[in-house]
């Protein structure tokens, strides 16, 4: 697991072809048929995406225990926020520049942006696309601290993981009802949004922890 694999990479061209295409399609405006599924499929490669970010992040928090016996969490920190920070900050301030000529200057700086909450707001001002990477934000700051509780018991990892998925998808059901059935915060939320981390981060544990158990959620996936 420490170089590339040709079955992620290939999840990873599946994922950026849905969202692309979703985007693409609804920018145009598409009707119903073919490409009104298309534009509605954009969720699909987004839980896609999480699903192999806790599964890859969740594989080097555990190498590193492993390796280590500890995982030194402002190391993660800085590895994981370098790989992410420094582009975030380049593209919401190209995005700013942008709507902030648009508007005229009448377009106010937002600090929220620079502290990835603004998946929070009931509608996100500008650059919706960005409560994705918040959700991800937030993952890598609660990831090494909630684990790092978690593995020293013998059922801990897995009770946080069951109790976290569960959260996520009870909190997102018992919203949806009220916003919009499409794009709403149930949809941004890192609380609603966050089953698809879990797995990955849960399979990524049994994989590496807990070999025993690995072909059996092979068999439940070829399913």
């Amino acid at each position: 697991m420490t170089g590339r694999v040709a079955n992620l990479d290939l999840l990873r061209a599946v994922a950026v072809t849905l969202v692309v295409a979703s985007n693409a399609a609804v920018e145009t405006g598409v009707g119903p048929g073919l490409a009104g599924r298309v534009a509605s499929s954009g969720w699909v490669g987004v839980d896609l995406f999480f699903v192999l970010s806790g599964w890859l992040v969740g594989g080097l928090y555990w190498r590193e225990l492993a390796r280590d016996g500890r995982v030194r969490t402002g190391r993660f920190w800085g590895r994981r926020w370098l790989r992410t920070v420094p582009a975030y900050l380049v593209a919401l301030h190209v995005v700013f520049a942008a709507k902030w000529a648009l508007s005229g200057g009448a377009l106010a700086y937002d600090a929220r942006y620079l502290l990835f909450v603004q998946n929070y707001e009931a509608r996100i001002p500008y650059w919706a696309v960005s409560w994705s990477l918040c959700v991800e934000e937030h993952f890598y700051l609660a990831l090494p601290l909630a684990l790092g509780a978690a593995v020293r018991t013998r059922f801990g990892m897995d009770a946080l993981l069951a109790v976290a998925l569960v959260v996520s998808v009870v909190s997102r059901v018992l919203t949806v009802e009220a916003g919009d059935p499409l794009y709403g915060l149930h949809y941004t939320a890192t609380h609603m949004r966050m089953e698809g981390l879990v797995l990955g981060v849960w399979a990524s544990h049994v994989y590496h922890r807990r070999p025993a158990r690995w072909p059996a959620v092979v068999r439940v996936a070829r399913l």
